[in-house]
């Protein structure tokens, strides 16, 4: 996973991906370093209580810079990325609010593009049980129309 999470990091480049700048692997030590999210999680602020819950408007830009970032890895890198653990504790925030998509551990490389494709899967299905897309959960099958984790 991790290994993975480097090669797809290093590859993409989006305002709502988070950047990666450098990694260590030596031994059992793995480190990603990224970019500084000076405001964390998304759920951070959805389920901690720490925080002031966001205004409206800035959960609508968030909610809009995610989608975003899953549009570009489904059609705007040279190959379909299919993320496969989306939520809130996934979506960091910069010091403007950007929401930035994170943690591509679980990522697989898919086909040039989702927008027509039906994807079944090589491997197992992982991801956060209860917010998998049901077809995923059962069968392993992805297209351009599974958002249900976003939607969760």
């Amino acid at each position: 996973q991790f290994l993975t999470e480097v090669q797809l990091l290093s590859q993409l480049h989006h305002q709502h991906l988070v950047s990666l700048i450098g990694f260590c692997y030596e031994g059992n030590g793995r480190i990603l370093v990224h970019e500084y999210m000076k405001h964390g999680t998304l759920r951070d602020y959805l389920q901690g209580r720490e925080f002031d819950p966001l205004p409206w408007k800035q959960r609508l830009l968030i909610c809009k810079g995610a989608a975003q970032g899953l549009h570009y890895l489904h059609t705007g890198a040279k190959y379909a990325v299919i993320h496969r653990d989306i939520r809130s504790s996934h979506i960091l925030l910069d010091e403007t609010w950007t929401a930035r998509l994170s943690d591509f551990g679980l990522s697989k490389m898919g086909p040039l593009s989702l927008s027509k494709s039906l994807i079944r899967l090589q491997s197992k299905v992982v991801g956060t049980q209860g917010i998998l897309a049901p077809e995923y959960a059962r069968h392993g099958e992805l297209t351009e129309k599974a958002i249900y984790t976003y939607l969760v």
